[in-house]
């Protein structure tokens, strides 16, 4: 079987997020810049996994409680500073750190950052795609994967990457303007 790209459908291209089941290349919604409309803007405030709850200040102790969470995951994506830091600090690293020196919109102490990547808020950036694709093994988050992020006056957002959230987020990504 072929896959959209013209490469195998194959269940291994299907794991590393690259393809769905039926052949259709991810990373092919990504080839130019995408506005989040202010439509969707309640959509990514709800977190399609589960959420632990933490203190907005700390989320130190959210991030312990994750831990048990992480163990079998393929990969670990930390989307934030806040639970970036929250998860070094119960000494969990995650395999990529998303982060841009704010919480919340305000300025953090910034680091040298180890890659960069430049992206407006409400926007997808397909220089940050390229970027993160290329350190994801050149897929869009493996199956098996885990995406953590901060949700807003309650803790850490758990979302394990399987089909159908990739479906979900898909089809909300669909709905953005270029």
């Amino acid at each position: 079987l072929v896959a959209e790209d013209g490469g195998a459908l194959s269940s291994t291209r299907i794991r590393l997020g690259e393809i769905d089941s039926q052949g259709n290349v991810h990373e092919r919604h990504f080839k130019k810049v995408l506005h989040l409309p202010e439509s969707l803007r309640e959509a990514f405030k709800k977190a399609p996994g589960q959420v632990v709850r933490g203190a907005q200040d700390d989320l130190t102790r959210a991030a312990h409680d994750t831990l048990p969470l992480l163990k079998d995951a393929v990969l670990t994506i930390a989307v934030g500073d806040i639970v970036s830091d929250s998860l070094q600090k119960v000494g969990f690293t995650p395999t990529i750190k998303i982060i841009d020196h704010k919480n919340q919109r305000k300025p953090l102490a910034a680091a040298d950052p180890m890659y960069d990547a430049k992206n407006a808020p409400g926007t997808i950036n397909p220089a940050g795609v390229t970027l993160l694709n290329a350190l994801i093994r050149d897929a869009l988050a493996p199956l098996g994967s885990i995406v953590l992020h901060g949700q807003a006056g309650e803790g850490i957002a758990v979302t394990p990457v399987a089909e159908e959230t990739k479906r979900e987020i898909l089809h909300l990504i669909r709905q953005f303007t270029s």
